[in-house]
């Protein structure tokens, strides 16, 4: 999930953290999943933390979650009053979400916001697409990769586990204050502590949905080929800055393209009659060939 501006070559990341300053401890279930005496002397401290800590938010959570996050969303970016590309990217999430079957229903967004390149999930199966992203792609295929990828991220509950996983780094440095006595939020080695630790998680979430979002748009009649059209779109924005995969909440794009295009030959996935792009989708988003 990232934020690119059309008018320059850095790279944005948009957060969902500031959202859900609203929210307490209260709002999840805390379970413990095994004793500490059973711990193996090698784990990692990620693994403690896993072990000791876990944080599940119940579908009607989930639910209640993203309704509040969507009020905030539509609070900070201004909704697209365009109804031809609203309809056109819901028609094209219809398809791509009966071959995906989530357990939410799918509520997708198109915000107006032209200098954004950018579309993102939020827990409770809301999606959202901005306008940039919607001028930059040159296809229907290339929205359905794009979309695709954020509709594997709601139904392999990656947005939910981000917010377990944040909710566990708040909650172990809070420990570690009361342990110490200092204020270690402000410290900036902790800070290097919550990148390190849980950084690693959105790399792999990432990878999967680049993963299963090509199979839901394979599976909805989409040329998978455009999601590695896209990837090439990325790098023409950004010139690949982000390139060193430690420090980054994305992995290195470049590489990211090279695996798609070994799945697409593994798989076998590109067939004949697939679409890449329709006349009335073109028109909808203000395109022309």
């Amino acid at each position: 999930m990232s934020r690119l501006s059309t008018n320059g070559s850095a790279r944005l990341r948009f957060s969902v953290v500031p959202l859900l300053l609203s929210f307490t401890l209260t709002s999840y279930t805390l379970t413990a999943t095994g004793p500490a005496c059973a711990a193996d002397s090698k784990e990692t401290f990620k693994q403690k933390l896993g072990r000791l800590f876990s944080f599940k938010l119940s579908q009607a959570q989930e639910e209640a979650l993203g309704k509040e996050m969507d009020l905030n969303v539509r609070k900070q970016f201004k909704v697209s009053t365009d109804s031809r590309a609203s309809q056109a990217v819901q028609t094209l999430m219809a398809k791509l979400a009966a071959a995906a079957h989530p357990v939410f229903p799918i509520k997708i967004t198109v915000l107006e916001e032209p200098e954004i390149v950018n579309a993102f999930a939020i827990p409770g199966g809301y999606i959202y697409v901005t306008r940039g992203m919607l001028n930059l792609v040159d296809n229907d295929a290339q929205l359905a990769g794009v979309l695709g990828h954020e509709l594997a991220h709601v139904t392999q509950n990656h947005v939910s586990q981000r917010v377990s996983n944040q909710t566990t780094a708040n909650l172990a440095v809070r420990l570690m204050s009361r342990l110490s006595d200092k204020d270690l939020e402000k410290s900036r080695v902790t800070s290097l502590v919550k990148l390190v630790v849980f950084q690693k998680f959105s790399r792999d979430a990432e990878y999967e949905a680049d993963r299963v979002g090509l199979d839901y748009m394979a599976q909805a009649g989409y040329n998978p080929l455009a999601m590695a059209q896209v990837k090439d779109k990325f790098l023409a924005i950004t010139n690949d800055k982000m390139s060193i995969e430690f420090l980054s909440s994305h992995p290195n794009t470049s590489k990211r393209k090279g695996e798609i295009l070994a799945l697409i030959k593994e798989k076998n996935l590109v067939k004949p009659g697939q679409i890449t792009e329709t006349r009335d989708f073109l028109t909808a988003l203000g395109k022309s060939r």
